[in-house]
């Protein structure tokens, strides 16, 4: 049976390396753990595994550095003592001997992880893909100042995109709507869900909204795309509007909470540092 390589085996690998080789994990504390539970439904023909996403920071390198990865269809998880440290002795990845089908072509190898306990977690799943999302640099620089500070808040209200021709604007900028812009198929409204009922537009997408109380300048680099890809890798879609001030972003109405969590973990993360 084949060893794990990470440098082949693990998908994006490239976006964590150190220097072009892999990381060592040796003394790396585990700051955040999030567990999927994933989803079967035998009648849709949906099934998939548990999903752990882990980020490690790297202490015992020469220039340490924040490394997430996630691992995707998982199953026979066992975690034993997390705490606020969760140093790992290593990150341990072995292949597990697994039958062949009925007409002897083997099965997928199933991923053993360990997570090596020196100090708080320890870890061990069985999963069939490992993906590295991104290298996250240590060190308090101005954009994660601003994501610890982001500060979210749910705005009351539902809101509706709609779209009108140029000669409908004066007649819909009536309904007071929270912000529009000129594209050349017409303009957009952001209307809140009752004007637009009224004015019979299509209400099929509810909207809530989300303002990043934060103060952010219109040529910070990274603030957009750091907040639309955390809620992208929890399944939910960001339209965001960057006025003067503030950002604000727009989720489907019935996943609006969950979203205000995902941005408060910013806060969260930057307190534990």
């Amino acid at each position: 049976m084949k060893e794990f390589d990470p440098l082949h085996d693990v998908e994006n690998n490239r976006l964590i390396l150190d220097g072009g080789q892999w990381p060592s994990f040796h003394g790396a504390e585990v700051q955040d753990l999030s567990i999927w539970r994933g989803d079967v439904r035998p009648d849709d023909n949906v099934r998939t595994g548990a999903v752990i996403e882990a980020s490690f920071e790297l202490c015992a390198l020469r220039e340490p550095y924040i490394a997430v990865l996630k691992f995707h269809d998982c199953d026979a998880i066992n975690l034993q003592g997390f705490n606020h440290q969760n140093a790992v002795y290593d990150l341990v990845f072995e292949y597990k001997a697994r039958d062949s089908y009925s007409d002897e072509t083997p099965l997928p190898l199933p991923i053993v992880v360990t997570f090596e306990r020196a100090f708080g977690a320890a870890l061990s799943f069985n999963c069939f893909r490992i993906e590295a999302l991104q290298k996250i640099a240590v060190g308090a620089t101005e954009l994660q100042k601003l994501l610890g500070a982001l500060a979210p808040e749910l705005v009351s209200g539902e809101f509706v995109f709609a779209t009108v021709p140029d000669s409908r604007l004066g007649e819909c900028m009536q309904l007071s709507p929270l912000a529009s812009f000129r594209e050349k198929e017409g303009m957009t409204l952001v209307l809140s869900r009752d004007s637009a009922e009224k004015a019979g537009f299509d209400c099929a997408q509810v909207f809530r909204c989300i303002t990043l109380g934060v103060h952010s300048s219109l040529e910070l680099v990274g603030l957009t795309a750091a907040v639309s890809s955390k809620l992208a890798r929890g399944g939910i879609s960001a339209n965001v509007i960057a006025a003067y001030h503030h950002d604000h972003i727009f989720v489907p109405s019935a996943l609006a909470g969950d979203a205000l969590a995902v941005l408060q973990e910013f806060s969260f993360h930057s307190e534990r540092r």
